[in-house]
Formats: C-alpha cells, structure tokens, sequence
C-alpha cells in the first residue's frame, strides 16, 4: 500500500510539471505575439504620420499655388496702356505689376507736369515709398510717394513727365516675383517677392518649370504676347505633381 501511495504522488507531480511547461510556452508565445504586434502598430503609426505630413505638405503647396495664380491674374490689370502684363517670363522666374491692395482713385482736378501734388479723391491707406500709376486714356506714369496719404491728396517724391486732366485713374501698384531659390541638400524653395520683401511661399520643391502660352494656345516667348501660365510643381517627397492654369488679360 506505501508503494501505491507513492505511485500516486509520482503521477500527480508530473501531471502538475506538464502544465506549468506548457503555461510558460504559452506566456513565451504570447510575449512574442504582443511584441510584434507592437512593432507593427508602431510600423503603422509612423506610416500614417508621414502620410499626414506628406498631405500637409501637399495642402500648402496647393495653397501656394493658388496665392500665385490669384496674384499672376491681376497682372497689368488697368495698366493696359503700359503694355504687357508680365515683366520677366522665364521658366522658373516670372515677375508683374499688380494692384494687390486694390487701392483706387482719382483726380478731383488737373495736375500740371510741374506738380508733385495730387488732388484725389482719397489719399486714406496709402503708404510712403509705394509705388503709384497716374492714367489716362492715352498713357500711364508711375511714381513713388513721398509721405503716406491724407485724405484728398498724393505727394509724389518727384514730378511727373506730363501733366493729366480731372477724372485720371491713380493706382497704387506692386512689383510682385515669383522664384526658386535654393534651400540646400538639393530642395529647392518657391519664393515670393513684393515691392522687394521677400518670403518662402512652398518649400521643399523639387522641380518647378513655368511654360507661357499664347492666345491661340501656342508657345509664346515674347512677354506681350503671353495669355496663359503653366505651372508645374512637384515636391521632394513622393507627393502628387501639381498642375495650374491661370490666365492673364493681355
């Protein structure tokens, strides 16, 4: 009877040694899996991340873009008789006059070429050193301001070459270019410039080539007689290429 006890005792104890191996593998299986499972969320995470930031970019870009083109359509509008409206078109530099404040007036009365005096209609928000354009209906001259604008008057900081009648148009214009500039490691910077203030508008591009086209649809190489602007735009990182149209009123 002792032995039986024994026997016994020798089966429980090797029943109870089983279970615990197969409880560890188990434990050891499990660590593995949530280990991987870990790495893979992590994986995951840092994809979507990049996604994100890939599409942050992208947005930017596009909103970039859409500055330049609303900028690019306002070129030489009501300075018609300057002739055109692009200054420089070259393939990654293009350069304009544009009235982007949208200040306006008149003349309340004749200024005489000897003048540096202008009688408007309001001189309110218009700032020393900008530059202006006095039209009529056969020709236009520019000049600076000498002091920021009262209410019903313009001081030049030097005469005009002619005099204009009563009614004559006064624009407040900019010189507006848009660049690349290099950024280092091989990005390259797409640069906004107004009246010589100059700032970042995308970053991180990776090719940018402007292409202009005549009325007909046709290349054009002479500034005067581009209607349309191609841009196209492509990011360092793997971002879809972007693509803009934009007319301007020749």
């Amino acid at each position: 009877m002792p032995r039986a006890r024994d026997e016994g005792e020798q089966s429980c104890s090797d029943q109870s040694g089983h279970s615990l191996i197969e409880l560890l593998i188990a434990m050891t299986v499990g660590l593995i899996v949530f280990a991987a499972a870990v790495q893979g969320l992590s994986h995951l995470r840092g994809e979507f991340a990049e996604q994100q930031d890939l599409a942050a970019r992208q947005q930017d870009a596009r909103i970039g873009l859409a500055v330049m083109a609303s900028e690019l359509g306002a070129a030489g509008v009501g300075l018609q008789l300057i002739g055109q409206p692009l200054l420089t078109a070259a393939v990654d530099e293009v350069s304009f006059y544009a009235n982007l404040s949208g200040l306006s007036t008149h003349l309340t009365r004749h200024s005489a070429a000897d003048e540096t005096v202008l009688h408007v209609e309001s001189g309110t928000g218009w700032r020393k050193g900008k530059r202006v354009f006095v039209c009529d209906e056969s020709r236009c001259l520019q000049g600076r301001l000498a002091r920021n604008g009262r209410r019903g008057e313009l001081t030049l900081l030097h005469r005009l070459e002619a005099g204009f009648p009563k009614g004559s148009l006064v624009m407040r214009v900019n010189h507006v270019r848009y660049y690349l500039r290099g950024g280092g490691k091989d990005l390259l910077r797409l640069m906004r410039m107004v009246d010589g203030g100059a700032s970042t508008l995308v970053d991180e591009v990776a090719t940018m080539r402007l292409s202009y086209f005549g009325s007909e649809g046709r290349t054009a190489l002479d500034p005067a007689t581009i209607a349309d602007v191609r841009i196209d735009l492509t990011l360092k990182r793997k971002t879809t290429p972007i693509r803009r149209v934009i007319s301007v009123r020749i």
